[in-house]
């Protein structure tokens, strides 16, 4: 390591001496932590089996979860957008068009996600206003824009 110091001072390339002196900090912090460099390669292993597999049992008991009672989840989807919209009292007009409309700022450049938020909320909406046809009719319109989103690779065009 300090002939490898020495051969940068030496150079004067200031890149390789940052690369080295965050190689030693790197370095420091694994001391700190108990860990050595043989250890690393046993724990990537064993993050290979185990750690997915819990990920997907939990999207499969999810979308059970929705199978089996998916006005539970609809419900709890409108309480947290009423919360979010800060509706207090049933004599609030509000809809779930207002609760995408506060959030383009978070979405950032990425308008077409945004847009497809909207539809969302659109679909819902209706189906809220207890009028299923159009949301049907509307989901499919989306799913037509959403291809179109994707060959247009995400542009606004």
């Amino acid at each position: 390591m300090s002939q490898l110091m020495a051969m940068a001072v030496s150079s004067g390339d200031v890149s390789q001496l940052v690369q080295l002196e965050m190689l030693k900090q790197l370095r420091s912090l694994q001391k700190a932590k108990g860990s050595s460099d043989g250890d690393s390669s046993s724990e990537e292993e064993g993050l290979v089996g185990a750690k997915p597999a819990t990920k997907l049992r939990g999207i499969h008991r999810l979308r059970r979860g929705i199978r089996n009672n998916p006005s539970k989840f609809s419900n709890r989807f409108v309480k947290h957008v009423k919360a979010r919209l800060g509706v207090r009292s049933a004599r609030t007009l509000w809809t779930v068009q207002d609760y995408s409309l506060k959030l383009p700022p978070r979405f950032g450049q990425m308008n077409s996600l945004w847009r497809c938020h909207w539809m969302l909320a659109n679909i819902i909406q209706s189906h809220i206003e207890g009028n299923p046809e159009f949301a049907l009719a509307f989901a499919c319109q989306s799913m037509t824009c959403l291809h179109q989103v994707a060959l247009d690779q995400g542009g606004g065009r």
